[in-house]
């Protein structure tokens, strides 16, 4: 059922048609939080609440403005921009709708990073100070001096991504609300689709973007300075796991050759070895059989091994259309492959802005040529990096 926009404008304004700060505060923030939509209103009936019954002659004024602005106008009698910013906000709400909804699976668990720098960046770091610089130090004897040895890590350049909505005179005046709340929502579940294939890329090795020290090195080993891939690796039970957990034990830090400061978290595998995984993890025991010859065979009944890694178990259709279309294009090795290792330490998300909306209204050579009324811009600027390929094994039936 929509709501009211004439209720909407007696909760945000005063008995003297003045904007209440405070209102338009607890207005925003629910939007954010997905309480409001523009699907639980008609844009025609925002559009003669807000501007009247000219409404065409009212569009003519509305002038470039940010979704923020509307903070700062409290106090404000309720004039023709109000409209495009709460349309705004509406609008908004629809398209975070869509990009929680699509980025669900690896975006929320990748760390946000805020960055201020546009392109490729230089982020200095101190190397681990090893446990055999820490001495025994006798009475009245100096403590030993270590040295601070400096690295550094070269970010990829961020990249600004985006598009415009717009909204007719058509739109408003036909009320046309449900195509534009159709498309505010595929405009978002795009820009979360954009964030979730640049993870999964990282994740399975087709974008290889590490580099420590000024050497580019690929993601995934078999030799070299670490080894974090192996082969003949399939899953089909507790064992295959411990097999991975004995791979990422085996990485030590470049600095101290010492085993690394973290553990795995995450198993992550394809949709078509999802139940078996699902099998693997919940299984609440083992049993072995013992080698001996009859009559003095047996059988051993046991827990399950793995219980208390307390893995979180993760997989989806994207990541399998990701993986067929970069490093594995048979299906069948891309579906035996799978991934063991702590995610939250792999990558990170470098961002310089998080996914924003800002409006024009009708002052533009589009609302004179094809009768765009308002336009709505989205956006996000940002990359995704391997920050520690030493933190995630990828493991395969076939080699890819």
């Amino acid at each position: 059922m929509r709501k009211s926009a004439k209720d909407l404008k007696r909760f945000l304004t005063d008995d003297n048609g003045k904007l209440r700060g405070d209102r338009v505060a607890a207005f925003n923030t629910e939007c954010q939080e997905g309480r409001h939509g523009l699907s639980s209103y008609s844009i025609k009936d925002l559009a003669q609440t807000f501007l009247g019954k000219d409404v065409s002659g009212e569009l003519r004024h509305v002038s470039l403005r940010e979704s923020t602005d509307l903070l700062e106008a409290g106090g404000m009698t309720v004039n023709s921009t109000a409209f495009p910013q709460i349309t705004g906000q509406l609008l908004f709400s629809e398209i975070r709708a869509g990009f929680d909804l699509e980025a669900n699976v690896f975006t929320p668990i990748v760390p946000v990073v805020p960055s201020i720098i546009k392109g490729t960046e230089i982020v200095p770091s101190i190397t681990c100070v090893d446990p055999d610089d820490i001495e025994s130090v006798l009475e009245g004897q100096a403590y030993p001096r270590i040295g601070v040895t400096e690295e550094y890590f070269t970010l990829p350049a961020k990249v600004k991504k985006g598009a415009i909505i717009e909204v007719t005179r058509e739109a408003i005046a036909l009320d046309k609300t449900g195509m534009l709340v159709g498309q505010a929502q595929s405009l978002g579940r795009a820009h979360g689709q954009t964030r979730e294939n640049e993870i999964i890329d990282c994740l399975i090795g087709q974008t290889n973007n590490y580099s420590r020290n000024g050497t580019a090195t690929n993601t995934y080993l078999t030799t070299g300075a670490y080894v974090n891939n192996q082969s003949s690796a399939v899953l089909s039970d507790w064992t295959d796991v411990e097999s991975a957990v004995r791979l990422f034990d085996a990485i030590l830090d470049p600095n101290t050759s010492e085993p690394l400061a973290s553990q795995v978290r995450h198993l992550i595998v394809s949709p078509a070895k999802l139940m078996t995984a699902a099998r693997i993890l919940a299984a609440t025991g083992t049993q072995h059989d013992s080698d001996h010859a009859e009559p003095l065979n047996e059988k051993t009944l046991g827990h399950n091994p793995i219980a208390n890694l307390g893995l979180t178990l993760l997989s989806s259709i994207r990541l399998n259309r990701r993986v067929l279309a970069g490093p594995e294009a048979v299906q069948a090795n891309a579906d035996a492959g799978w991934w063991l290792g702590n995610l939250s330490e792999l990558l990170k998300f470098y961002e310089v802005w998080p996914l924003a909306l800002m409006q024009k209204g009708a002052e533009s050579e589009a609302s004179f040529d094809r009768d765009v009324t308002l336009q709505f811009k989205s956006t996000h600027y940002g990359v995704c990096a391997v920050v520690e390929p030493r933190y995630m094994t990828r493991n395969e039936d076939t080699a890819w």
